[in-house]
């Protein structure tokens, strides 16, 4: 059964306030096809989120008209699933439909969703859910105001409330981060939602078996890794891939023509704070940094 088709005037606000979460980066560089597809697998993932139909475990949309190639294809896929956490029922598997004839000409673009988010009432129940956990943060972080003091808060409270488990279950989707177990991708996704919530630039990035980020700070982009910050034995956070200028891991061949140039390290960031910020609120973010050490018990190393 397919989703619902919703009303577009008496969604608008929700619209705009699930797109909050997602990051234009990737889909600012496609060409116009591609971004075409996007689009398409955009508003049959808004209709999931805001419906309560029930659905099959995928969702296909037609691209028989776009003649993009089955790599160009399930690139768009790929680069769809993880500017968008919002859509937290997504899987990360992907297909294209063919004819027979022709393989390499996909006529339709696959998505599947979690058997469990099937269901129209479980995926409702669960985007509340993560709403709720989204707006906890969000409340958190809005005492602050400059763009290195909500990332480093993030960093933290992430470190504090998740645990790395390759056991977690939807450990690829944005929603285990918000139950508290999941492992780099779910790291990743939760830190790009609540960051481009912040209005901070942040995208999500991957190796082949790694995913971490990139964030611009003041105009400058960074790498920030907060899967190896969580340092679960020892109760401490590891900075020594925090805003830097090299990747955590091998970039693989799906972004590595989209990345951006990056700069220094996290002493760099430091600097850009004495730039920007008065030295009155200079002093508050050192505090911070000494109150979340204190708050949670860990320690705080800047490993450049």
């Amino acid at each position: 059964k397919f989703p619902e088709v919703l009303n577009a005037g008496s969604t608008a606000s929700e619209e705009a306030y699930w797109r909050q979460f997602s990051t234009d980066y990737y889909y600012n560089q496609l060409s116009t096809n591609e971004k075409k597809l996007y689009d398409r697998l955009d508003d049959y993932a808004m209709d999931l989120l805001l419906g309560t139909d029930s659905v099959y475990d995928y969702y296909s949309v037609d691209t028989e008209d776009l003649n993009l190639s089955k790599d160009a294809s399930l690139k768009v896929q790929y680069i769809f699933k993880l500017s968008n956490p919002q859509y937290f029922f997504l899987e990360s598997m992907f297909s294209v439909s063919v004819y027979s004839s022709d393989e390499n000409s996909p006529v339709g673009a696959n998505m599947y969703v979690y058997n469990a988010f099937s269901s129209g009432s479980t995926r409702s129940s669960a985007r509340d859910y993560l709403k709720s956990v989204f707006e906890d943060y969000l409340d958190y972080l809005e005492e602050y105001t400059y763009p290195e003091q909500k990332e480093i808060v993030l960093v933290g409270l992430m470190c504090e409330n998740i645990t790395y488990d390759t056991s977690a279950n939807f450990n690829q989707s944005v929603y285990s981060a918000a139950i508290g177990e999941t492992v780099c991708t779910g790291y990743s996704l939760l830190f790009t939602a609540l960051m481009n919530a912040c209005g901070i630039e942040c995208v999500p990035v991957c190796s082949d078996d790694h995913a971490w980020n990139f964030i611009k700070i003041h105009g400058y982009w960074y790498y920030c890794d907060v899967t190896w910050a969580d340092q679960d034995e020892g109760d401490w956070i590891y900075f020594g891939y925090y805003n830097h200028e090299v990747p955590s891991e091998s970039v693989m061949n799906t972004f590595k023509s989209y990345l951006p140039i990056t700069i220094a390290n996290v002493v760099v960031t430091i600097a850009l704070f004495v730039i920007f910020c008065n030295n009155k609120t200079l002093k508050r973010t050192f505090f911070l940094l000494l109150k979340l050490s204190n708050y949670k018990n860990k320690l705080c190393y800047f490993l450049s």
